[in-house]
Parts: structure tokens; sequence; C-alpha cells
């Protein structure tokens, strides 16, 4: 009675939601980036701080009213003086592995619904190149030969060479992060993450939904044998008229384990 309650207040808040129009003000600098209206949020706020876009960061100040924004821009000046410029190196490691339900959200992305994600995982655990498919573990055990699993990796042709890099520190480094490997997690669940097997396939004997799939669990097994994506990032907080205004940028340093999907960043300042 209390869920069924609980999804009635739910659905009650979508039936009477009225949506409204909040105004933000945003300046352009001639260096040719941008800022937006901004106060210093508190200790909350910064805490649960995400990656997200600039407008949406916690402490962006926002109007009720249209004018209300018109007339702080009336205030500010044609120039802008930095008062507070910090610069992080952020380093970002490969994601978990695959569980039943993270693969088939992943497959949705290149055109397989869940129904025909789990009938494909199935056929390749019945060639014994894919571990079992209906789990919901994201660890592997500490005993796994990640070495022979790497090896059958690099049948996927677009991989090989990736998986010729990988070192046995590489491996040694995977094996004693908890991030990957946790041999109670694995206890628990009774299966392992979805994954290759070491049994390596035959790519030419493979169909085409079935090297789709396969590619794709391999990429998310190889990543973490890859160095981390690093990125460095500026956040720059500016003045104007009494008002402050934040800013940030990325830049690359190394595209790290992304580099197995083609993945394209652009610099932001």
């Amino acid at each position: 009675t209390m869920i069924l309650y609980l999804v009635w207040l739910r659905e009650q808040e979508i039936l009477n939601f009225q949506s409204t129009t909040l105004y933000g003000v945003k300046v352009l600098y001639e260096e040719g980036f941008e800022g937006f209206l901004y106060r210093k949020p508190d200790k909350k706020e910064e805490a649960d701080e995400e990656e997200r876009d600039e407008k949406d960061a916690p402490g962006t100040i926002w109007f009720g009213k249209r004018e209300e924004a018109q007339a702080l821009i009336t205030t500010l000046g044609s120039k802008a003086r930095v008062i507070e410029s910090t610069a992080t190196r952020e380093r970002t490691r490969a994601p978990k592995l695959f569980k039943l339900a993270t693969a088939q959200i992943e497959a949705g992305r290149i055109g397989y619904n869940a129904a025909d994600t789990l009938r494909i995982l199935q056929r390749l655990y019945e060639k014994k190149v894919m571990s079992y498919p209906r789990t919901d573990c994201e660890y592997l055990g500490g005993n796994e030969n990640l070495k022979a699993m790497l090896s059958a990796v690099s049948a996927v042709p677009e991989l090989e060479k990736y998986v010729e890099q990988i070192t046995d520190s590489d491996i040694q480094r995977v094996k004693a992060s908890t991030a990957w490997i946790n041999n109670k997690a694995l206890k628990d669940e009774g299966h392992s993450a979805l994954v290759p097997t070491k049994k390596q396939p035959k790519w030419e004997e493979l169909d085409g939904e079935e090297q789709d799939i396969y590619r794709m669990i391999c990429c998310r097994f190889l990543a973490p044998f890859l160095p981390p994506l690093i990125q460095d990032k500026t956040i720059l907080i500016t003045e104007t008229g009494g008002s402050t205004f934040r800013s940030s940028g990325k830049t690359l340093v190394d595209p790290g384990w992304t580099v197995i999907y083609g993945k394209k960043f652009e610099d932001t300042k």
C-alpha cells in the first residue's frame, strides 16, 4: 500500500506539473569563451556536482522574470577581471564490466533491443566464446586467465593492435584493482561479468549480429587494460559590475581507453 501511495503521489506531481521559463545571464569574452552568472555554491551543492553543461553547474543564477535578468545586464561593464582560477588534471578510468542489463542498454545504442541482445549473447555462449549471459555481476575473479582472454579479443580485427600493446604490468594492474576484480561479489552472484572466454572465435564464421555484440563485449573488457582518459580542466571566475561569472573548459591530454571507441574530443574553453 505504501509503495502504491508513493506511485500515486508521483503521478499527481506529473499530472499537475506546470512548466515555467527561467532566465539566465551569459557573458561573451573577446578571447572566445563564455561565462554564466554565478554565486559560490554551498558545500552540499558542490558535493552533488557532476559532469554537466556549464549553465547547469551548481551556483548558476536564474531569474523568474526576463525583466530581472535584463536589469542586471544594465549593471555590467565592458571589461571583467579574473578573481579566481583553478586548473586540475582529471583521470577517468574505464567503466565497469558488463552485466546483462548494461550490455542490453549498450546494445540498444547500436540498434539491438533487449530480447535480440540476449538471443545473440546466448548463441555466443553456446559457441563457448562468451561467458554466461544471464548475469547480474560486473566483476571477475582473481584467478581468471586474463592474458588468454585478451588473446581471444584479438580475433576482432580492429582491436588486435590494442591487445598487442597490453603488457604484463597492465594485466597485474587490473588484477590488483577492485574496480574490476572482486572475489566476494563473484561468489555472491554466482556468475562473473559478461566477458569473452579464453576460446578465440573464427571471426569470419560469426554472422553480422554476433560480430557486433562480440565486438561490444570485447571493447568493454579491453578498456581497463588501457591507460585512463586524461583531461585538464580549468575553472575561471570573473567579476564585472559587481556580479560574478563562471567559465570552465577542458583540454585533452591523453584519450587513453577511449581510442577503442573512436571517440572524438574537442577542446573547450
